[in-house]
Formats: structure tokens, sequence, C-alpha cells
């Protein structure tokens, strides 16, 4: 069975990295790849409201974004979607 994993990442190249590694490995599926964490939040506003899979196992995310910061973006995905795991990506 393969991760699905979706990526929040406003460094278009450096998501593109991401979105390749993914592409490649044998045990992950990129699922989805988002350049604002807002998107990613109204994804699963929406799953949770319906009570449907959101799509994904896995969130990459990065901390430092300018429209939200991976702190808040994660405080809040967790609130809806307790059960999916998110990995904070950094380059700090």
């Amino acid at each position: 069975m393969q991760l699905r994993v979706a990526v929040v990442e406003d460094d278009p190249r450096y998501r593109g990295t991401i979105e390749q590694l993914l592409t490649h490995a044998a045990d992950f599926v990129l699922a989805s790849s988002f350049p604002d964490p807002r998107e990613l939040l109204r994804r699963a506003e929406a799953s949770a409201a319906a009570a449907t899979d959101p799509g994904f196992d896995v969130v990459l995310m990065d901390l430092e974004m300018a429209a939200m910061g991976g702190i808040e973006a994660t405080r809040r995905l967790k609130a809806l979607l307790p059960s999916v795991k998110v990995v904070v990506v950094t380059v700090f």
C-alpha cells in the first residue's frame, strides 16, 4: 500500500523537487500539492464537513510561508482531520 502525501510549500522550485521525489518513490504517491496552506485547509474543511476521505494520509508542511505559517496551518488541519499525520519540512 502506498502512502498518499500532500505537499504544502510556497517555494515553487522546492515544491517541484519534492513532487519529483515523491513521484519516483515506490512507497509514496503524490496525492496533492499546495503553494498555500489555505488551499489545503479548504480541502480539509470540505472533507471534514462531508465526512469523506481528504485524499492524503500525510502532509509535508513547510514552516515559513507568507500566507500562513506552517505551525498555524498544522494546528488548524489537526483540528479538522486528527488522523492525518504532519511532517514538518523546513530549511531552518
